[in-house]
């Protein structure tokens, strides 16, 4: 396999990213999407490591970026926002790679707000065979939480977050608050219209928010039968996904992952790039899912 460095322009700027290529032909193109403002290496290399295993292991290409204000890339970023994700900047980067490899399939993988991004791309392109979203932030902030968060830099805000009692009595509020948006349920149905989407989580994740696992499985029921087979979650047992902490954590990550991404494509590839996503295969077993 072979890696490019490149620069690509982005409006006013230049992105800095990086096309892993395999030996031959690549059967498609996946996008390694960060949260926040992580490099595009990620951390512990985590998606270096995932682009050289998606090449060797499945034929795949990979592309991966620095945002705007981070990294190699060009620009400054004032702060970084959920609300705001930059979904442009990965398309323009999506569309470059699929140039360069010469290939008409994609699909995407992110963490936290990467896997917000990941998701959108996958609704948003029809040639999006698949999306792998690890710690989706699924649950959006009710009123009270979005009330907090534009005080936050408050006097008042400041006094809550400095006293104990009065900020454990706040938190249970925020979490009975949380909802699932409808922004979120209308994006994972375009995207299984047209490919896979797999969500990781953590035990400690799900056990640490009871209402999200509530909400993934009602969800999942409520999705039309056509489409319901086109969604997993999986559950990795423990905890340590938020920051890849340990060297087991990454290695489940980049197994599942891999995994995923060789099957989705290979689908994608018996039933011809852009047609119409036919009934899925079964999905592996490991790890516990919902």
């Amino acid at each position: 396999m072979r890696e490019y460095p490149l620069f690509i322009p982005f409006e006013d700027h230049h992105l800095a990213i990086v096309i892993a290529v395999p030996d031959g032909q690549p059967a498609g193109l996946v996008a390694l999407i960060t949260g926040g403002p992580a490099g595009r290496s990620h951390r512990y290399q985590l998606w270096t490591r995932a682009a050289r295993r998606l090449a060797e292991e499945h034929g795949l290409a990979s592309v991966r970026l620095d945002y705007v204000g981070s990294g190699d890339s060009t620009g400054s970023r004032r702060e970084w926002l959920m609300s705001e994700p930059p979904v442009e900047e990965v398309g323009a980067a999506i569309r470059f790679g699929m140039d360069a490899v010469g290939t008409d399939r994609v699909a995407t993988m992110g963490n936290c707000l990467g896997s917000e991004i990941s998701l959108q791309m996958a609704a948003e392109m029809p040639h999006c065979v698949g999306a792998y979203c690890i710690r989706h932030p699924v649950l959006a902030p009710g009123m009270l939480s979005s009330s907090l968060i534009r005080a936050r830099r408050t006097t008042v805000a400041s006094l809550a977050r400095s006293n104990p009692v009065l900020k454990k009595a706040i938190r249970p509020l925020i979490r009975r608050q949380k909802r699932m948006p409808a922004e979120f349920r209308a994006r994972l149905t375009r995207a299984l219209r047209h490919g896979r989407v797999e969500f990781l989580y953590s035990r400690q994740d799900l056990d640490s928010s009871p209402l999200l696992e509530r909400k993934l499985n009602k969800l999942a029921r409520a999705l039309p039968p056509e489409l319901r087979g086109r969604m997993r979650v999986e559950v990795l047992p423990g905890g340590g996904l938020q920051g890849f902490e340990s060297i087991e954590v990454q290695q489940a990550i980049l197994d599942r992952a891999g995994q995923f991404l060789g099957e989705t494509f290979s689908e994608a590839a018996e039933r011809g790039a852009g047609s119409p996503a036919g009934t899925p295969a079964p999905a592996s077993e490991p790890g516990q899912s919902i």
